[in-house]
């Protein structure tokens, strides 16, 4: 009675003496564990006496736990084959170890549990989890993948045509070329732009072709005017955008002739000031006065504050002449741009072919490439 577990009836493990209500015994785990199962109480019923047994106040039995590390027991797998037999302290560093063991393989996929001794055979042969390679590609993929390899993924399994062709020996990445020629596959007519509807397998296209000529003709002429009408649409929108452009060009050219005016005006400008500047320092060296615009004053302070206001008038003028020159290049940008745009305009038709006129075109190529203007294309 001491060696067995009052609750369970099994031999004890970490044993607890209940002495202190009865001269029972029981494991502490099992205890424990009823005790949780009771509501989360701490209280139980002794299995012996029916007395109620407050867990808090037992304590471990050493006698008890090293009399039942010292019994001999048998393996678990006894039944399997083990004869091993010793005591419970031997016991645990035996199951560790033990050949006849069943144990989880841990390759992906596999929920299998095997002995000990089985594992390297299993894992080898039999487990769906192991690597194979694909009979076909010579891909390597898991047993339990093999089936959906083959029907979705292997480019080297052999089929049979989509179409029922006949064509029985086809790997899978040869289906596709082979639907290109294949006489089942379902084509559309060669005149399917042109609005026909046909839509049958390759065998039976020779023959629609054959009995719809005058159709096919009829398409054929249908889409030509249709075409032609476009295209009348088209060249008169063209003429359009080609006068508004041309009145564009006229603009900008307008503009810049301002510009170019106002340049020489402020040239003129400068050269003026210059002279006057000269006419300043000459006098300024000599008598001590100040000549500027026709007005005379006295030696050194007027002569000093005209000095000290030509760098900032030099400046201003400076900033103003680097602002037109600016706008000057915008300019020729813009009238390269709408120069361009005029001679795509200008795109005129020869039985069916498109011509395009390209003025200056080395010219065009070298501001082009200088990035003064956007390229032709």
């Amino acid at each position: 009675r001491m060696c067995n577990c009052l609750a369970i009836l099994l031999l004890l493990l970490l044993p607890v003496d209940l002495s202190y209500f009865c001269f029972y015994h029981a494991c502490v785990l099992s205890s424990s564990s009823k005790a949780k199962g009771d509501g989360g109480t701490a209280d139980l019923i002794c299995e012996g006496c029916n007395g109620l047994i407050n867990i808090a106040e037992n304590f471990d039995d050493i006698c008890a736990r090293r009399e039942v590390n010292e019994s001999m027991v048998m393996c678990r797998e006894a039944d399997a084959g083990c004869d091993w037999t010793g005591t419970i302290k031997q016991y645990e560093a035996h199951y560790s170890k033990c050949p006849l063991m069943t144990i989880p393989c841990l390759a992906q996929g596999c929920t299998s549990l095997v002995p000990r001794n089985q594992l390297n055979e299993h894992q080898e042969s039999v487990c769906i989890g192991r690597e194979i390679k694909c009979p076909f590609c010579d891909e390597k993929i898991r047993v339990a993948n093999q089936d959906q390899h083959l029907r979705e993924n292997c480019p080297k399994v052999k089929l049979v045509c989509p179409n029922q062709c006949g064509v029985v020996d086809l790997s899978r990445d040869q289906v596709a070329a082979h639907r290109k020629t294949c006489p089942r596959e379902k084509v559309h007519c060669y005149y399917a732009n042109a609005g026909c509807g046909f839509h049958d397998i390759r065998t039976a296209l020779p023959l629609h072709h054959e009995q719809n000529l005058a159709y096919h003709l009829q398409l054929i002429s249908r889409m030509g005017e249709q075409n032609k009408e476009q295209m009348l649409k088209a060249n008169v929108r063209l003429q359009e955008k080609n006068r508004e452009l041309t009145g564009m060009v006229a603009m900008l050219r307008e503009q810049q002739i301002n510009v170019d005016r106002k340049l020489e005006a402020m040239q003129s400008m400068m050269d003026r000031f210059s002279q006057q500047m000269v006419t300043v320092v000459a006098h300024t060296g000599s008598t001590g006065c100040m000549a500027f615009s026709g007005i005379t004053s006295p030696t050194s302070p007027p002569a000093m504050q005209g000095a000290a206001s030509l760098p900032a008038i030099t400046a201003r003028l400076k900033m103003e002449i680097d602002a037109l020159d600016g706008a000057m290049a915008v300019q020729d940008v813009q009238l390269s741009d709408l120069s361009i745009r005029q001679d795509l305009s200008e795109v005129k038709g020869n039985n069916g072919v498109l011509i395009w006129r390209i003025r200056d075109l080395t010219r065009r190529i070298t501001d082009a490439e200088s990035g003064r203007t956007p390229p032709l294309y």
